[in-house]
């Protein structure tokens, strides 16, 4: 894990106070895959968990493994 995303990681602890985490999935940013956005949310301790998806092409080379320790999160489109 490299600098920057432990940063990210670190900082969606503190973001806001009603414990809702906000994962931005981008392309050409420190998480740009769907599966690096689900391993920040899975390292998240809040729940619920938002993965907000910006415009753009999100490669995903398997299923992602989705079970009940992610069952307080969702995926939705970004508004710019």
């Amino acid at each position: 894990m490299t600098f920057p995303f432990r940063f990210v990681l670190i900082a969606l602890g503190f973001l806001s106070p009603n414990l809702r985490a906000d994962i931005r999935l981008a392309p050409n940013s420190e998480i740009s895959t769907p599966r690096l956005a689900l391993a920040a949310a899975r390292a998240v301790e809040e729940r619920p968990v938002r993965i907000t998806v910006a415009e753009g092409v999100h490669p995903l080379e398997e299923a992602l493994p989705l079970g009940p320790e992610v069952s307080q999160l969702t995926w939705e489109p970004a508004r710019n």
